[in-house]
């Protein structure tokens, strides 16, 4: 009998179902966590152009945010958004959900909190 080298086909198979099943996972999670960080970055730029005062009403702010997140092309609810005052500094706290189509009627969800502190 002469030596088998390589793959069986079931075990090419299983590999083959591994990749795809991880490439699909990844292509559904890194645009959640992508969003995210684009997030941040547009907070930290809210705080440091002075877009933000302590002196805004939830709404105001609220506008602002959308301008940002519009032109920056992120849709993301603002149910979760809580923004509170102390002592000059407006401080918001925003726990939201991203979920996104993993295969079939199975969905991927993530939870991202934002915390962020602008002061005058």
């Amino acid at each position: 009998m002469r030596r088998q080298s390589g793959m069986s086909f079931t075990s090419m198979a299983v590999l083959l179902v591994v990749v795809v099943i991880v490439v699909k996972t990844a292509m559904t999670l890194v645009p959640m966590f992508w969003d995210n960080r684009i997030l941040t970055t547009i907070l930290n730029s809210m705080a440091e152009s002075r877009d933000i005062n302590a002196d805004m009403t939830k709404k105001q702010f609220e506008a602002v945010l959308n301008r940002h997140l519009n032109m920056n092309d992120l849709s993301l609810p603002l149910e979760g958004l809580e923004i509170s005052k102390h002592n000059g500094t407006l401080t918001l706290d925003w726990s939201y959900e991203a979920r996104r189509n993993w295969i079939g009627p199975v969905d991927m969800a993530v939870r991202f909190n934002q915390h962020k502190e602008f002061t005058k």
